[in-house]
């Protein structure tokens, strides 16, 4: 991530590679500051686990960035071992096994000096375009390869000094799509290279020396529209706007001691709102790591590592900050969580560790320049003849020293580098001291045979041709498992590994929770009790959960309570209720009409909401609702029945139903920005689209749409630029929740009318497998952070289940039961229909994960039966108790300001809905459904429902969101009036709670 400012271009290391388990040492931190006096340890305190798996091995000869390839799983290395440039590469690595694929004979260049490489020091890889981003930091020119063919596609290698789009002294580059640019430190501004014209502008940075004409660079980052940018010499950090290159903030940079910090590389943490910055300070001093408030930059805590502390990534799904030392040779482990602290330290080979990266998967790659084991290398260039050969000596040119003195050419052995690969898992324990990880190693697997020579590319380029893929039977997994009763959306939290699932198993409200589920076991850990509620009848009923979306950064799980027309926020540790605004009236603008899909966007402040009409933001701090109106939506924009929606890059993608339009909308402004008129295999036919999703690497747009008794059910593709229809790829016959994994080009999609989830290779575009669940109704599904993905149906299994939270309706009585009592009613023809004893049925929650292998052709798609996996029942109730139901909001100043324009509920006649108007509303809302009403009562009390969910939030670690056209409208007229008491076991309400 980021070059060491020591000048040093023959740093070498050793290695071989051995997948084994490490031993762990607990000793005294050997590059932390002194420790303060002992203090009690924090119940918050972590360490890593007595065994952490770590191996390293030779890498190649000079060492300066590593990269990482998330759509191939590759690492790229540039690497350029000597001050004269014949020794330079960059090299593909497979990043399971760390073997060498492939290394680049890059262009040669001829001066008056004789030859030498266009050599590589810095490095980024686009996986959009599919290109790897080098810069040449001595020949002040930056160059673009292809990742598969190593072919350099595009340089700036021979522009004048004079020329504009001339960089000095190039260091790192970061690809931004966002915003169209590739963003380049140097000696000189940051420069921004335009995507498509290649035009370069500077952005000079205010407060930075000479007027911000002189800026010192290491790394940078891009986050949320932001450039962070750290400079060496002022030792300021100074914030970006990519679109309109304004420096919006700039903050001073702290270390421990006196003297210059000299911040090198920088991360942010959503989850704990920091930002942390590694500086490399001066011999030794203030060479550390230092944390800052993500808000308001406000310096937190320093702390001390190494002597010439210089990389930094984080793992933001752990909580750890990982920091490479140049100094000592090791990477640091940070706590990231409450603790802030240095918790281990993972050997390299003694010194020069010099930059690493944070896999997908919680792994981490570095790469030092220590000297090492002599290294035997296909591209070695003669400074005098200009030919390439396999050797493992290079001849220096003849040189002055700074004293102007003549210094011969000289023959010196090539020594290679180390690559280290570890992965560390932090778990509640003392942290009192610095535990040592000492790697593993193996024979070194070698290099390629021969160097892939790299040719400048023509103007004119020929589309590459992927070979197909399917499914790999034999190497892929899948799991079932007895669910809950009246599931309906999943969220994940990465953080955690934990699911969350809303169920409403029952009519009436009968028997509905919020669910904790371990991602891993897919076994259910606890439940929340959900409010109680008291309609005008004297019946009660639970204020029931359909939606759902996690929030790791406040550590909250949203839901919202459609048939009750308001949304709530529970604390995902305890389940407990901490907001909701139930009870607000149908006049306030606060209000929202039938919620379905809730995703919480920090970015923009906002957690968005839809529902039968509008798409409403609610600010994230004041709880004040903004209505945004969807220009070509039914009614004028007013008339909204929307399924899921999608964040990306400060875009609010919506899909709406009856229209068949997908929105495009600006999450700060609210301003429509696109609108694509989604489209089937029939014209003639309704759409009806439901969930959607980005991918970058391909450039598309992937929307699910339900259709018409078959007719439509399938997946669209768009460009994703463009908005411009590319294909419509049949499947099922009401295909609805929609989740991609990026990282592999797959989209899983569920269809409610099959139960089965299709496997959508995005490369190819077509479905190339089927995994099958309970013979119906696949509802909702979500990407776990290791390419699982977990599936919910809402199809009864056999099984008879007991459940700790059925409700009395009549009684107001909570209990452990297999069945529950309805409570009469009336069917649509205004018949009546007694109360009725019903059996609680459960459904499945299905885990999987595919294997893939290559075809010459496209194949018939490949089925999955999974395997069933012992149930091992239901945890008791926890969460809401009488004395703690009433929400209370984590904002209190907040609060206190709201109270004005968010009401308390009222016991009074007209805070209660009408039952005419909703029922109405209802009808034409829902009349074009092809899914039954949940909640009115058929003859016999109980009806199954078809609808389904479908759910996204793809950044921050949250879930997504949507109930399918389903008409579940709710029981009329109940009313909000208090919190749950539990008295020898009855729920009975005690008091009114403030919205």
């Amino acid at each position: 991530m980021n070059l060491a400012s020591s000048k040093v271009f023959k740093g070498l290391a050793v290695g071989s590679l051995a997948l084994a388990i490490s031993g762990v040492a607990t000793i005294p931190a050997s590059f932390a500051a002194d420790p303060a006096p002992a203090a009690s340890q924090s119940s918050d305190a972590r360490t890593i686990a007595d065994k952490a798996m770590a191996k390293i091995t030779q890498g190649l000869p000079g060492q300066f960035q590593v990269a990482y390839s998330k759509k191939t799983n590759k690492i790229w290395v540039a690497g350029t071992a000597d001050r004269d440039k014949h020794v330079s590469t960059i090299a593909r690595i497979d990043a399971n096994s760390l073997k060498i694929e492939a290394v680049a004979e890059l262009p040669i260049i001829k001066n008056d000096k004789g030859y030498q490489y266009d050599a590589a020091y810095g490095i980024t890889v686009d996986d959009v375009d599919g290109t790897v981003w080098v810069t040449n930091t001595t020949d002040n020119s930056i160059s673009v390869y292809d990742q598969e063919t190593l072919q350099q596609t595009w340089t700036t290698a021979g522009i004048a000094e004079t020329d504009p789009n001339w960089i000095e002294h190039p260091r790192s580059v970061l690809v931004d799509h966002e915003s169209g640019k590739a963003f380049v430190t140097g000696r000189f501004f940051v420069s921004a290279i335009d995507l498509k014209t290649k035009q370069v502008e500077k952005i000079q940075l205010e407060g930075a020396p000479d007027g911000g004409t002189r800026y010192i660079s290491m790394n940078i980052l891009v986050d949320g529209g932001k450039l962070y940018v750290p400079e060496r010499t002022g030792g300021k950090i100074f914030v970006v706007d990519t679109k309109t290159f304004k420096v919006e903030s700039s903050f001073d940079t702290k270390g421990n001691a006196e003297g210059e910090v000299r911040p090198s590389d920088i991360a942010i943490d959503h989850s704990q709102n920091e930002i942390y910055v590694s500086s490399q300070g001066v011999k030794g001093a203030n060479s550390g790591v230092s944390i800052y408030d993500a808000t308001t930059h406000e310096f937190k805590k320093f702390i001390p590592v190494g002597t010439q502390a210089l990389a930094l990534d984080n793992d933001e799904a752990n909580d750890l900050v990982y920091v490479s030392d140049f100094g000592t040779g090791k990477v640091g482990v940070i706590d990231g969580g409450a603790a802030d602290k240095l918790i281990a330290e993972v050997a390299m080979n003694g010194g020069k560790a010099n930059d690493l990266v944070v896999l997908p998967n919680g792994s981490v790659v570095a790469v030092d320049k220590q000297a090492g084991a002599t290294a035997t290398v296909p591209y070695v260039l003669d400074g005098t003849t200009g030919t390439v050969s396999t050797s493992d000596k290079v001849t220096s040119k003849p040189s002055k020293d700074k004293q102007g003195n003549e210094v011969p050419a000289k023959t010196s052995e090539i020594q290679a580098n180390s690559i280290l690969k570890f992965k560390v898992t932090a778990t509640a324990g003392d942290n009192s001291e610095v535990k040592q990880v000492t790697p593993e190693t193996r024979e070194f697997q070698g290099y390629p045979a021969t160097a892939t020579k790299t040719t400048k590319a023509t103007d004119t380029t020929t589309p590459s041709t992927e070979a197909h893929r399917t499914v790999d039977a034999n190497g892929s997994v899948a799991n079932i498992i007895q669910g809950l009763p009246g599931q309906f959306q999943v969220g994940y939290s990465k953080k955690n590994h934990k699911l969350f699932v809303p169920t409403v198993g029952a009519r009436g409200n009968l028997a509905s929770s919020l669910a904790r589920v371990d991602a891993d076991t897919l076994q259910t850990e606890a439940f929340a009790e959900l409010p109680v509620k008291q309609n005008d009848k004297g019946q009660y009923g639970y204020t029931s959960a359909y939606g759902v979306t996690v929030d790791d950064v406040d550590g909250t799980v949203w839901v919202t309570n459609t048939t009750d027309n308001s949304v709530a926020v529970y604390d995902q540790q305890t389940l407990k209720l901490i907001w909701t605004n139930e009870g607000v009236k149908e006049g306030d603008p606060n209000w929202i009409e039938h919620p379905r899909s809730v995703l919480v966007d920090h970015e923009s402040g906002k957690a968005f909401v839809t529902g039968r009409f509008f798409v409403s933001a609610i600010d994230l701090k004041t709880k004040q609702v903004e209505k945004i109106q969807l220009e070509g939506a039914p009614d004028g924009g007013t008339r909204y029945i929307s399924m899921n929606l999608f964040l990306d890059g400060g875009k609010l993608y919506v899909p709406e139903r009856t229209g068949g339009k997908l929105f495009v909308v600006d999450t700060k402004t609210f301003k429509v920005e696109k609108t694509i008129q989604t489209q089937g295999e029939d014209s003639t036919v309704e759409v009806r689209p439901s969930d959607v999703a980005v991918d970058h690497s391909l450039n598309e747009i992937y929307v699910s749409s339900q259709g018409v008794k078959g007719v439509n059910s399938g997946i669209s593709v768009y460009d994703l630029r463009t908005g411009e229809f590319k294909k419509f790829v049949k499947f099922g016959t009401q295909a609805l929740a929609l989740e991609h994994d990026e990282d592999r080009d797959l989209v899983y999609v569920t269809d409610f009318g099959t139960g089965k989830v299709a496997v959508f290779d995005g490369r190819a575009d077509e479905v190339i497998g089927e995994v099958e669940m309970n013979g119906a109704a696949a509802n909702d599904v979500t990407l776990l952070k290791d390419g699982s993905v977990l599936v919910l149906d809402k199809k009864d299994r056999d099984e008879k289940v007991t459940l700790p939270y059925v409700l009395n309706g009549t009684t107001g009585e909570i209990s452990t039961a297999s069945e529950y009592t309805t409570l009469p009613g009336k069917d649509r023809q205004g018949n009546d229909v007694p109360a009725s004893v019903q059996q609680l049925k459960a459904n499945s929650i299905l885990k999987f994960k595919v294997g893939l292998k290559d075809t010459a052709e496209s194949a018939a798609p490949v089925t999955l039966t999974p395997t069933a996996l012992q149930f091992a029942g239901y945890p008791t109730v926890t969460g809401v108790k009488a004395e703690e139901s009433k929400p209370a909001d984590p904002k209190a100043e907040d609060a206190k300001k709201d109270n004005s324009s968010t009401p308390a509920p009222s016991q009074s006649a007209d805070s209660v809905i009408d039952a005419k108007d909703n029922a109405k509303s209802d009808a034409k809302t829902d009349s074009k459904s092809d899914s039954r009403d949940e909640l009115n009562p058929s003859k016999d009390g109980v009806k199954a429902d078809l609808s389904g969910s479908s759910q996204a939030q793809r950044e921050g670690g949250s879930s997504k969101g949507a109930l399918a056209s389903t008409g579940a409208n709710g029981v009329a007229g109940l009313l909000a009036v208090g919190s749950v008491a539990l008295l020898g076991g009855a729920a009975i309400l005690v008091r009114r709670r403030k919205a």
